[in-house]
C-alpha cells in the first residue's frame, strides 16, 4: 500500500486487505509516518515525505535493469519499442521516412527482417489490432534509417527509458528517499521483488 491509508480513510474498503492478509498475502506499507496500515504490515518502507517519486524510479531502475518486466508484454501493449530518433527525441513517423506519410504512425525496429516497420495499431493505422504477427519487434538497440533528411540514428523509447533510469540506482536513491538500498531491492521478511509480478 503506498499512500493508500485504508484503515482510516477507506473504511469500507479495509476488509479486503485484512482478509487478504488473513489468507497470505504479504503487505508492504510505503509511508513517511507509521499509520494504522503500517502496523499492520509486514514491511514498512519509511520513505522522506515528498520522495516517493526517487523510490518509484530506484524501483524501476532494478526491474528494467534486472529484467523482472515481461518482454512479450511490453513489446505488444506499449509504446517502448517504438524508434525515437537521436537528433530530436522525437517518434520516428511515417512523415520522415516516406514522401506524404502520415504522422500518426509510427516505426519499431523488426529483428526479425533487420529493418523499419510500422508499429501495429497506432492512431493513423487502418488495420485497428496490436497483433505483432510476424514483427518481432527490439527493445533495445541504435539502429541507422534512411529518411527524407538523409540518414538519421534511432533508438527506442525502451533504452531512453533504460537511460533516465540509469541515474536512479537504490544505493543513489537511499540517500534521497532515506529508504535502505537493500531494502529497495529485496525487502527482508521473506518478501523478495524478484518473485513479485509487476
Amino acid at each position: 500500500l503506498w499512500g493508500a491509508n485504508l484503515l482510516e480513510t477507506r473504511i469500507p474498503d479495509a476488509h479486503f486487505m485484512t482478509e487478504a492478509r488473513m489468507r497470505g498475502c504479504k503487505v508492504v506499507a510505503i509511508f513517511p509516518e507509521y499509520n494504522p496500515v503500517s502496523i499492520h504490515a509486514d514491511i514498512f518502507v519509511p520513505v522522506k515525505p515528498g520522495t516517493d517519486s526517487g523510490l518509484a524510479l530506484a524501483m524501476a531502475n532494478v526491474i528494467v535493469n534486472e529484467s523482472l518486466y515481461d518482454a512479450a508484454y511490453v513489446r505488444q501493449f506499449t509504446d517502448l519499442p517504438f524508434l525515437v530518433r537521436t537528433d530530436n527525441n522525437k517518434f520516428l513517423r511515417e512523415a520522415d521516412v516516406v514522401t506524404g506519410g502520415s504522422a500518426d504512425k509510427f516505426y519499431v525496429w523488426d529483428t526479425a527482417t533487420g529493418k523499419v516497420v510500422l508499429a501495429p495499431g497506432t492512431w493513423g493505422d487502418t488495420n485497428k489490432t496490436l497483433a505483432l504477427g510476424k514483427i518481432s519487434q527490439a527493445l533495445d538497440g541504435t539502429y541507422n534509417v534512411t529518411t527524407l533528411a538523409g540518414v538519421k540514428q534511432v533508438t527506442t523509447a525502451f533504452a531512453k527509458l533504460k537511460s533516465k533510469l540509469a541515474d536512479h540506482t537504490p544505493s543513489a536513491m537511499a540517500s534521497v528517499t532515506g529508504v535502505d538500498a537493500g531494502l529497495i531491492t529485496t525487502p527482508t521478511g521473506g518478501i523478495n521483488t524478484r518473485d513479485w509480478t509487476y
